[in-house]
């Protein structure tokens, strides 16, 4: 839903289609129940007119009063069932004037049906960060992994996002324990830009997952000499002498001399432990 302060309003439900045998059945059906509850709710539709605007069912009428309150607002609804979806819009403007009626026609006529629609990776991206602020990993590698083949296709994403998007798979895989695909991730992406740090950080915490810390010290080196290539609001480097997934090496002398030499004061942030 979306309106502003001139009065214009749209609003769009997206719903199984159930039994609605097409997009009439679910006009007829929509528009009964409108008008059944129209003067319940201190209304009264006007001026009705019915008709298709490529191949969308519409309805078109006017509301004068509301409530005991003078509106004069122009609504137009759209009906459309696609498979077992069904999909209904309202585009409606409180105080309506003929000068009003071309954004009407723009907007109504801007609305396609897309069929067989497939998401791009920008719109995969999008999907995957809403899963992983949701710590649902398993769904946000599924949309990432998306995202990322689409990119090796056609490259929409700004580099930064890029990075995000690399960086946020491998640790949605890392996370919910899939190690062999969180490697192959960062290893793809180092191969693509070996100075972004972050990388080099995660393939470090994998292989110390993997206890194999001689792998494991030489992407914290890697790691600690591009840290000038940290992205905007990384605020800094992550401690690795505080962080869990070396939790196995905090006592082991080879593993704290690095640690000490890359970091040797860090302070608590919103991110974490982060070297000063």
């Amino acid at each position: 839903m979306a309106n502003d302060s001139q009065g214009w309003v749209f609003s769009s439900f997206l719903f199984p289609g159930d039994h609605r045998a097409d997009s009439n059945a679910l006009r007829e059906e929509e528009w009964a129940d409108y008008q059944k509850g129209d003067l319940k709710d201190g209304f009264k539709a006007v001026e009705i007119k019915m008709y298709e605007e490529d191949s969308i069912p519409m309805v078109e009428c006017m509301i004068e009063d509301f409530r005991g309150r003078k509106v004069h607002q122009k609504n137009v609804f759209g009906y459309i069932i696609s498979g077992d979806l069904g999909l209904d819009f309202h585009v409606s403007k409180i105080g309506y004037t003929p000068e009003d009626q071309k954004f009407f026609d723009a907007l109504v006529n801007g609305i396609k049906l897309i069929e067989n629609y497939v998401p791009d990776s920008k719109t995969e991206f999008g999907y995957g960060s809403i899963f992983h602020l949701k710590n649902n990993w398993s769904r946000a590698a599924l949309h990432y992994e998306k995202a990322l083949d689409g990119e090796k296709n056609k490259r929409s994403l700004s580099p930064t996002e890029l990075k995000v998007l690399i960086d946020n798979l491998g640790m949605s895989y890392g996370i919910s324990g899939d190690l062999s695909n969180a490697e192959r991730v960062f290893d793809y992406e180092v191969q693509q830009d070996a100075t972004y740090p972050m990388f080099h950080c995660n393939l470090a915490c994998l292989f110390a997952e993997k206890d194999d810390l001689d792998k494991a010290l030489k992407q914290l080196k890697i790691a600690f000499q591009y840290r000038s290539n940290c992205l905007p609001g990384e605020e800094a480097m992550p401690d690795p002498s505080k962080d869990d997934s070396f939790k196995h090496y905090w006592e082991d002398p080879r593993f704290q001399s690095l640690a000490q030499s890359v970091c040797p004061t860090s302070t608590n942030s919103s991110r974490g432990w982060v070297c000063k």
